[in-house]
Order: C-alpha cells, then sequence, then structure tokens
C-alpha cells in the first residue's frame, strides 16, 4: 500500500476524531456547532491536516482496541488461533505485491470504517441529550426528532455491518490466499 493512501486514510480517521469531540463540546460547554465549526475553518488547512493525522493515529489505536474482542472472534471463526492467522497472514503477504496490496485496501477500509461506526455511536448517544436538552429551542416537533435519531441508529448498524463484513471478507480472503499458496508450493 502506498504510503500516501495510509496518509490519507489515518488523516481522514483523525478528522472523525475531531467531529466525535463536537458533541461532547457542544453539550458540555453549551456552545453553539456552528460557533465550533468556524473556529476550526478559521484554523489554516496544514494545521488541520496535521492534527488530524496525529490524532489520527491515536484514534486508530483506540477504535483498534474497541474493535479488537469482535475481531478475534471472527479470525477465531475460521483459524485456530490468533497467532496461527497472523503466521499465514504474513505468509500471504509476503507472496507477492499485489497480495499485499489487496490486503492492505482491505485494512484501511476496515480502519475507516470501524472508526465510523464509533463516530456514529457516539453521534447516537449524544443527539437525544442535545436536541432534549431545554437550553436548544424546542421548536423542532418531537416526530422530526425521533426521526434524526431513529436515522443515526439505522446508519450506526450499516456502519457496524460494514465493519463487520469487511473483517469477515479480510479473514476469509487471508485464508484462500493461503490455500492458493499451499497449492502452489505442492505442485
Amino acid at each position: 500500500m502506498p504510503t500516501s493512501a495510509l496518509l490519507v486514510e489515518i488523516v481522514i480517521v483523525g478528522f472523525s476524531f475531531f467531529l466525535s469531540l463536537l458533541p461532547f463540546v457542544v453539550i458540555i460547554f453549551k456552545i453553539e456547532p456552528n460557533m465550533v465549526l468556524t473556529f476550526y475553518s478559521n484554523i489554516p488547512l496544514q494545521y488541520q491536516i496535521a492534527a488530524a493525522y496525529a490524532a489520527g493515529v491515536i484514534w486508530n489505536r483506540v477504535c483498534d482496541q474497541l474493535f479488537s474482542k469482535f475481531d478475534h472472534q471472527i479470525t477465531l471463526s475460521l483459524f485456530r488461533s490468533k497467532k496461527l492467522f497472523q503466521a499465514i497472514r504474513i505468509q500471504v503477504i509476503m507472496e507477492g505485491e499485489s497480495i499485499r496490496d489487496y490486503m492492505g485496501n482491505f485494512r484501511s477500509l476496515i480502519r475507516v470504517t470501524r472508526s465510523a461506526a464509533v463516530l456514529l455511536l457516539i453521534y447516537t448517544f449524544a443527539t437525544p441529550v442535545y436536541l432534549f436538552d431545554s437550553s436548544v429551542p424546542q421548536n423542532m416537533v418531537l416526530s422530526g426528532k425521533i426521526a434524526i435519531i431513529l436515522l443515526e441508529l439505522i446508519l450506526t448498524a450499516l456502519s457496524v455491518y460494514a465493519w463487520f463484513r469487511l473483517v469477515r471478507g479480510y479473514v476469509a480472503a487471508i485464508k484462500d490466499a493461503h490455500d492458493v499458496v499451499v497449492k502452489k508450493k505442492r505442485k
């Protein structure tokens, strides 16, 4: 996987971290979301990207830890142990550049989807607090508030499902590629 693609992926994850802070700032400090976004928009882009990269590295590890138990269970569904999976993954990746790029793309999608799922989950829990807070103008009808919350629940569920399918596909691709490598060596 080219370094620039990894850089962009980590920056996207970092921006999702900053977006996940927005509900906390709005709810705890009672600051309007537009004020926070205006503040961020006045920061030069190169500083935003540098901050997003630094935050993205850390946020990626946090999201990785949040999902690690589930990753482990999915891996054990096709392999006897995590150690065996890692050994086979290394063997498959060392087989060729195209396989390495293919697996790298899978990992990129998993990282971005994982951070999106955490971001949406935070918004799903923060939105009711924000919408039903007494300091928020109450001119929105109840059905509109419920529709927003349901939409966030659906988006969160879709994001988690996409993550699950990506991890399952990644593990299955490693297994299939290993089978091909083993057959190729037997010939």
